[in-house]
C-alpha cells in the first residue's frame, strides 16, 4: 500500500513531499532528500478531528501529515474502531451536546462531592507536627486583624480551661483567650487542638455550662478537621495535590487562608450540624443539659448585630445558625436535663426531677444526681422532711457529692422543725464535706459550725466559724449573717434557720 504525505523531521517548521510505502513490519518514506524506514510498531496514529489531515508520530519527534485517511484505517485498524466512534460524534451535534452534559455533570460532582471527599481523605494525611504549625501561624495572622491579650482575670482564665480539660476526654486541646473587640463574641477551633474564645463570649454567656457547650461544639470541628479540610475545598484540586504532597509553599497559603475561612466564609451547615452532634453526645456524657447549648445560641443571636452595618465579623458569620440548630438542641433535652437546668423555673425542674425517677431509666449516677437536686429544691422552699428523704436517697445512690452532705447537714443542724434535727449525724455529714473539700470551702465550714452548736460543742463552733470569715470572699458575702451566728455561739445558743 502507497500514499502520499508531508514529512517532517522534527528539527525544524519544514516539510517535504514524501511517498509513503507500507510493508508488513515497516514504513518507507522516500522524496527529495528523504529516505527514511520505520517500524510499524513505532508509529502513534493521532485520532482525526473533523476534516483535517491524518497525523503519525514517528520516533524522535518527527511526524507525517497526510490527507488519505482510508490508508490510515487499512494500515492500522486497531485505532480504526475508537476513532470512527469519535469522529461520528464530533460529525453529529447532538453526540457533542451529550458529550457536553456528561462533563458538566462530572464536573459538577467533582466539586460538590469529589473534592469535599478529597480534602477530607488529605486532610487526614496531613501530619500532626504540620497541623500544630499551621494553627500556631493562624493564630499569628489571627491576632494581627485586631485582637490583643485577653482582660479576663488569669484565675478566670484557669477555671474556664480546666472546664476544657473536663470536657477533653483524653484529647489534647488548648484554650487561649484573647480580647478581639471588632470581632465580638466568638470562638475558633484552629488546627492542632487550639481553641480560640473570645473575651466578649466569656462575659456575655451567663454561666459555665453555656461556655462548655461552645468549648464542646469547637471541639467537634476540630475532631472533624473541618477548618483544614474547608480550607482545603478553597484551594481546588491543585490546592489539594500539593497539599498530599507535602509541599511547604501550599501549606503557608492554606494558613493565610485559614483565618479567611475562620472570620469571613465560615462552615458549611453539613459541618455546623456535626459539630453541633458532637457537641450534644460530649455535654451529655459530662452531665451538661442540652438547653445550655440552645441558650448559649439564643444569647449569640440576640447580640448579633445588623448585617448591614458589616462592621464586626461576629458569631453567626463564621457559624451560621438557624432555629432549627436551637430546636434540636431543645428536643435533645431530656427530664433528667430539665431537672439539673437551673435556668428553668423552680415548678418545671421539680416536675422534670420527679419524672426522670419516675421513669426508672437513669443510671445510678444520675438518679442521685436527680434526688439531690429534688433535695436542694425542697430544702429551697422550706420542705424539710422531703429534702432530707431525698438526700438521703441520693446519698444511698452512690452521691458523693459534697455539696450534698452539705445541703443535709445544715438542715438536720438548723431546722427550726425539732423532729428532725440529728446534731451527731449533722456533724458527721459537715465533716465528710469539709474533708471532700479540704476545707477549701468556706460554707461548708460555716456549716460545720452550726452543727457542732447545735451538739452544745460551742468552743468548737466558734473556733471553726472564725475559720469560715478568714475567707475574703466568705466575709464579702455573708460576712453579717455568720457574724450573727457568731455571737449567739458566744451566748451559748445554737442557730436555727430554714435551709438556705
Amino acid at each position: 500500500m502507497e500514499f502520499d504525505a508531508l514529512y517532517y523531521d522534527g528539527r525544524s517548521s519544514a516539510s517535504r513531499a514524501v511517498r509513503v510505502r507500507a510493508f508488513t513490519s515497516e514504513l518507507t518514506l522516500t522524496g527529495e532528500g528523504v529516505d527514511v524506514r520505520v517500524p510499524r510498531e513505532a508509529v502513534k496514529v493521532e485520532p482525526p478531528i473533523a476534516d483535517t489531515p491524518r497525523i503519525l508520530r514517528l520516533p524522535d519527534g518527527a511526524q507525517l501529515r497526510t490527507a488519505d485517511d482510508a490508508a490510515v484505517r487499512m494500515l492500522f485498524p486497531e485505532a480504526a474502531l475508537l476513532e470512527s466512534r469519535i469522529h461520528t460524534f464530533e460529525r453529529r451535534w447532538p453526540y457533542a451536546v451529550a458529550a457536553l452534559v456528561l462533563v458538566a455533570i462530572a464536573t459538577w460532582w467533582a466539586i460538590v462531592h469529589g473534592v469535599p471527599l478529597a480534602a477530607e481523605y488529605i486532610a487526614a494525611a496531613v501530619p500532626a507536627e504540620a497541623e500544630a504549625a499551621l494553627g500556631s501561624r493562624t493564630l499569628q495572622i489571627l491576632e494581627s486583624t485586631g485582637c490583643g491579650p485577653s482582660t479576663v482575670e488569669a484565675r478566670r482564665q484557669a477555671a474556664l480551661r480546666r472546664r476544657l480539660e473536663a470536657l477533653a476526654d483524653n484529647h489534647a486541646y488548648r484554650l487561649e483567650l484573647r480580647a478581639c473587640p471588632r470581632i465580638g463574641p466568638n470562638a475558633f477551633a484552629l488546627p492542632g487542638g487550639t481553641i480560640v474564645m473570645t473575651d466578649e463570649l466569656v462575659r456575655l454567656a451567663q454561666n459555665d455550662d453555656q461556655i462548655a457547650a461552645v468549648l464542646a461544639h469547637e471541639m467537634g470541628h476540630l475532631r472533624a478537621r473541618h477548618g483544614l479540610r474547608t480550607a482545603l475545598q478553597g484551594a481546588g484540586v491543585l490546592g489539594l495535590v500539593t497539599t498530599l504532597a507535602g509541599d511547604a509553599s501550599s501549606i503557608t497559603s492554606l494558613a493565610v487562608a485559614l483565618p479567611s475561612v475562620l472570620l469571613q466564609t465560615g462552615y458549611s451547615r453539613k459541618f455546623e450540624d456535626e459539630a453541633d452532634a458532637f457537641a450534644l453526645q460530649r455535654m451529655r456524657q459530662a452531665g451538661i443539659s442540652p438547653r445550655a447549648f440552645a441558650d448559649m445560641l439564643t444569647l449569640l443571636e440576640r447580640s448579633h448585630p445588623p448585617a448591614a452595618s458589616g462592621k464586626t465579623q461576629d458569631y453567626f458569620s463564621t457559624h451560621p445558625v438557624t432555629a432549627a440548630r436551637i430546636e434540636r438542641a431543645l428536643a435533645a433535652e431530656t427530664d433528667f436535663d430539665r431537672c439539673a437546668s437551673r435556668g428553668l423555673a423552680f415548678e418545671r425542674r421539680l416536675a422534670a426531677c420527679s419524672s426522670a425517677i419516675v421513669a426508672g431509666k437513669l443510671s445510678g449516677p444520675e438518679l442521685a444526681t436527680a434526688y439531690a437536686t429534688r433535695g436542694e429544691l425542697y430544702s429551697a422552699i422550706g420542705a424539710h422532711q422531703a429534702a432530707v428523704e431525698d438526700l438521703d436517697r441520693a446519698l444511698a445512690s452512690g452521691s458523693r457529692d459534697a455539696e450534698v452532705y452539705n445541703t443535709l447537714a445544715w438542715i438536720l443542724a438548723t431546722s427550726t422543725q425539732d423532729a428532725l434535727r440529728n446534731a451527731p449525724r449533722a456533724k458527721e455529714l459537715a465533716l465528710t464535706a469539709c474533708e471532700l473539700t479540704r476545707y477549701q470551702e468556706p460554707n461548708f465550714v460555716d456549716t460545720l459550725a452550726a452543727a457542732h452548736a447545735e451538739a452544745g460543742e460551742f468552743a468548737e463552733a466558734i473556733r471553726l466559724q472564725q475559720k469560715a470569715l478568714d475567707s475574703p470572699e466568705f466575709d464579702k458575702r455573708f460576712g453579717k449573717e455568720a457574724r450573727d451566728r457568731l455571737a449567739l455561739y458566744a451566748a451559748g445558743r445554737p442557730y436555727r434557720e430554714g435551709p438556705r
